[in-house]
């Protein structure tokens, strides 16, 4: 039996993997993610580290579409709330991405103005699995967007 080349050694040292893909850009990130198991779960961990906003990442739980809708004391209200029902697969799916946030940040420019409607925000209380939070493994939010509608949904991000 030959010994492997150092070139293939390098993607056998899981910590060399992990630093050098911590060095790359998103859009690098997204295409290592689709070579193959190993390289992918270093570049999802990358790339799901720090979340800012609540729109990309809901989208993979379901896709959201926008709602425009009148108030009387604000006027227009532009809101998001999902395209159709979630489902378990749904969760188990969203599940993979979710466990890889560390850190979440949510204001109004970086959020994108997407706020989801309370509609939504049921449809994420009453179908979320038991026992599971959207971000199992998060460490921070930070939140400056006092007048986003999400705020008194916080206790479901993390179980701390």
């Amino acid at each position: 039996m030959t010994e492997p080349q150092s070139s293939h050694s390098f993607w056998l040292i899981d910590e060399l993997v992990a630093l050098t893909i911590w060095c790359l850009d998103d859009p690098d990130l997204v295409s290592c993610a689709r070579v193959c198991k190993s390289i992918s779960r270093h570049a999802l961990d990358s790339l799901y580290w720090t979340v800012h906003g609540l729109g990309d990442i809901l989208n993979i739980l379901a896709p959201l579409k926008p709602i425009t809708f009148s108030s009387r004391s604000k006027g227009k209200i532009f809101s998001n709330e999902f395209s159709r029902r979630l489902t378990p697969y749904d969760w188990d799916r969203f599940h993979w991405y979710s466990n890889r946030v560390k850190h979440f940040y949510c204001d109004g420019s970086a959020n994108g103005g997407v706020s989801l409607t309370d509609r939504a925000w049921l449809e994420i209380f009453s179908s979320i699995p038991l026992g599971q939070v959207l971000f199992p493994r998060l460490i921070s939010i930070t939140w400056t967007d006092e007048s986003a509608s999400e705020v008194p949904y916080i206790s479901v991000f993390s179980e701390k």
